[in-house]
């Protein structure tokens, strides 16, 4: 007998996933996946324009706030 056709005794039955249920944390997570692209898009493009202004104007950047 091996460990996968053993059954625990204090294990509960578990219901199977809903299709609905699925597809609903599938969306979540790649709605949240994009929303954390965007943001350090964002950031990142505002660091460069920070930096470029530093250039411009010659005064030091020290890439921290």
């Amino acid at each position: 007998m091996t460990i996968s056709q053993t059954c625990r005794a204090d294990s509960a039955p578990q219901e199977p996933k809903s299709a609905a249920r699925g597809m609903m944390q599938r969306f979540s997570l790649t709605l949240l996946a994009c929303t954390l692209t965007i943001i350090a898009a964002e950031a990142q493009q505002k660091r460069s324009s920070e930096a470029g202004h530093h250039i411009s104007t010659g005064t030091e950047w020290s890439g921290r706030r």
